[in-house]
């Protein structure tokens, strides 16, 4: 899938940039910005996300909980509200690859210099700006990645360098507040609230002063935090595929607890809600625990609903066999989804699973096809269906098992065009009382990147298909006006 592709690139990048970002030896001093700037906190609105006026990240909040407060307007509108594409000359060569939203404002990036900012209502352009801090004596391919917004209308992001760079968006232009120096090797994923930016690098997790962007603590994980999930409690939770997890208090960098797993860890989610954390693993087991103190609440296990006969007979259909034989069947890296009502677990093989807040399952179902995503929603789960063609799955073993075998000699007799056609995407909407479909619509173009709620809207960025077509950022009237 071309935005699952997308996002591992970005990943690769960050790490294999990360062993140069010492950067040359000018750039090797504390934040820099207006002298004597404070950055203003106090006053401000703050629009904390997960609902359709903020969406902080591309997972929703800080706490990744892939939830919206706000209701989806059904039946599914078949047809986008509005579209806005771009060129090469205008802003990038590639697809979009980072989309957040902060009050009635996208903001979009492609692995380029440049920043733009379109409005939530009807696509405008609001501002195209080049941000990078340029090094006139290098030559190199210079890129922002992991764009992030604070709860207080500012927009934080990393560069190939490994610099930090923090800017005001409340204005008609994003306004540049202060760029923190690289340290080496930066991985893993970026959070903000209150007063910090915690950042995740070279087996440790730092805490950057949000009103400067000078180190206030520094402690050590002993392995890369591939990735952070912050409660609004003042939590941070960080965890390494390799099964190592921990979490601190974001202001000072107190531990509070450290895991040691016996499995490889998918993802971790906070509940505000409970004051918890699951951690999804890759042996198909999804735990709960306390997030103040890592104690195990409950465990619950999917391996049940895909039997080893099932597994070789889905393999053997995709020509993967080898590869199907004890595969776990996994969830989208951007899941689970959090509810007020309980936990949902869309996994890769079409099938969600709806738990209670005690972790017993409530209902199962099964789709047609593989799911790229999941998304709940006050009164329906948004799940992406997709089915890749077998050039993309020769790409992407780990997402087997599929549904559906691949024609192969329709494939390989087919053109380059229309091998690149053949990935189809469709977004249902699930009643999460039982799990039946309420309403679906297939998109025009697979997403690159997206669900991201904006208002009424839902948006999309999408890459081109055909010659002489342009990338573009994509948006559908699905959610209810908020009404105040």
């Amino acid at each position: 899938m071309r935005g699952s592709r997308a996002a591992l690139l970005a990943a690769a990048v960050a790490l294999g940039l990360g062993l140069a970002a010492c950067g040359p030896r000018g750039e090797r001093k504390a934040a820099t910005g207006a002298a004597g700037k404070t950055l203003k906190m106090a006053g401000r609105k703050e629009l904390f996300g997960g609902d359709q006026r903020a969406w902080l990240t591309n997972c929703g909040d800080n706490a990744d909980d892939c939830y919206c407060a706000a209701s989806l307007k059904l039946p599914l509108a078949l047809k986008p509200a509005w579209v806005h594409e771009y060129s090469y000359a205008e802003f990038s060569d590639f697809e979009p690859q980072q989309l957040v939203h902060y009050d009635g404002l996208l903001m979009v990036s492609a692995r380029s210099t440049q920043l733009m900012g379109l409005s939530a209502s009807d696509g405008a352009l609001v501002f195209n700006k080049d941000v990078y801090r340029h090094l006139e004596r290098d030559v190199r391919n210079e890129a922002l990645w992991g764009l992030l917004l604070h709860p207080a209308g500012y927009l934080i992001c990393q560069d190939d360098l490994g610099r930090h760079y923090c800017w005001d968006i409340t204005g008609p232009s994003p306004v540049e507040q202060w760029v923190a120096a690289p340290a080496s090797q930066h991985v893993g994923a970026v959070v903000a609230l209150g007063g910090r930016v915690l950042v995740g690098w070279n087996r440790r997790l730092r805490g950057l002063d949000m009103a400067s962007g000078e180190q206030a603590w520094s402690q050590p994980t002993l392995v890369w935090p591939q990735g952070t999930v912050l409660s609004r409690s003042g939590v941070v939770v960080w965890w390494s595929p390799i099964g190592r997890a921990g979490a601190m208090r974001a202001e000072d960098g107190t531990v509070l607890w450290q895991l040691n797993l016996n499995a490889a860890i998918i993802r971790m989610t906070a509940d505000d809600w409970r004051e918890r954390v699951y951690c999804v693993r890759y042996d198909e087991v999804v735990e709960c625990r306390d997030l103040r103190n890592g104690e195990l609440i409950w465990e619950h296990s999917w391996a049940d609903l895909l039997s080893a006969a099932e597994r070789e007979r889905l393999g053997r259909e995709s020509g993967f066999t080898e590869l199907a034989r004890g595969q776990p069947l996994v969830i989208p890296s951007n899941s689970p989804m959090v509810a007020p009502e309980g936990l949902y677990l869309p996994l890769a093989n079409g099938q969600v699973v709806a738990l209670d807040p005690d972790g017993h399952r409530r209902w199962v179902v099964r789709g047609k096809y593989a799911l790229r995503s999941g998304l709940g929603f006050a009164n329906g789960l948004l799940l992406g269906e997709y089915y890749l063609a077998p050039g993309m799955l020769l790409r992407e073993p780990d997402l087997i098992p599929f549904q559906v075998a691949p024609d192969w000699q329709r494939f390989n007799e087919a053109s380059e065009e229309e091998q690149r056609t053949r990935e189809f995407v469709r977004y249902i909407v699930r009643d999460p009382a039982n799990g039946e479909i309420l309403s679906s619509c297939e998109l025009e173009r697979p997403a690159t990147v997206g669900p991201i709620p904006a208002w009424d809207k839902i948006a999309f960025g999408q890459d081109r298909l055909r010659e002489g077509e342009r990338a573009r950022i994509v948006a559908y009237p699905w959610v209810e006006p908020k009404r105040h």
